[in-house]
């Protein structure tokens, strides 16, 4: 008798691997490693009220001790260049003695990085711009913070929009110096200067007082604390 050992095939149903879906999953992974990581930009800042009674159109408008944030929501690489943009919004314009210079955006969160700052156009007396050159000579190795300066800075409104109770708005965005487009668009815009009535409408309280008439005469008769000379309240 003729024993032949039972062997195992292969039945054409079997799946079989698949070596391009491990080459795909592969360059996904690089892919993603080689992305840094990316969030939307921020811009943040506190409110200026002027009093709305002298506001005027064309009437220029000195800034406090004021500060601007901007959180940067993209890693740069170094020699990743880029600009940052400062737009004021609704007829604003810069005014002379007051104009935005190089020395008021700096870098308050390093994030890892180094950069030198530059104003490289705009903030000229009747312009509504102004734009940094931000030049990253090192790389980041997370977000960092800018922050724009602008205690001192003059602002014409043009329009009155503080007259009829709006607001000045101010953007600061973000662009690539190489190829001129957005970067890290968020939050970019916040209103920065508004108006509120100062002075409120004056109201006559009423009171009662006692008038001497027993001997002819009309003056007021003082009531303690008071005397006839001295109103004590």
């Amino acid at each position: 008798m003729r024993i032949e050992a039972a062997l195992p095939r292969l039945s054409n149903s079997r799946s079989r691997s698949r070596p391009e879906l491990g080459v795909a999953l592969l360059f996904g992974l690089l892919l993603a490693l080689a992305v840094p990581p990316c969030r939307a930009g921020t811009t943040s800042g506190v409110t200026v009220v002027y009093a709305r009674e002298f506001a005027a159109a064309n009437g220029i408008y000195t800034l406090p001790e004021n500060t601007i944030t901007r959180s940067v929501g993209v890693i740069r690489g170094f020699a990743a260049d880029f600009f940052i943009d400062v737009t004021l919004g609704n007829g604003a314009t810069f005014a002379s003695g007051g104009l935005p210079a190089s020395g008021n955006l700096t870098l308050t969160t390093a994030a890892g990085g180094s950069v030198a700052v530059t104003l490289v156009s705009g903030a000229s007396d009747g312009s509504s711009a102004a734009a940094y050159f931000v030049d990253v000579v090192s790389s980041f190795t997370g977000f960092p913070t800018f922050t724009l300066t602008t205690t001192g800075w003059k602002v014409r409104d043009t329009a009155n929009v503080l007259g009829g109770s709006g607001a000045i708005t101010i953007s600061v965005t973000m662009r690539d110096s190489a190829s001129g487009n957005r970067i890290d668009i968020g939050a970019d815009t916040i209103d920065w200067l508004r108006s509120a009535v100062a002075l409120g409408t004056p109201v006559v309280v009423p009171t009662t007082a006692t008038v001497d008439g027993r001997s002819g005469s009309t003056k007021f008769v003082a009531s303690p604390p008071d005397t006839e000379t001295q109103d004590k309240g």
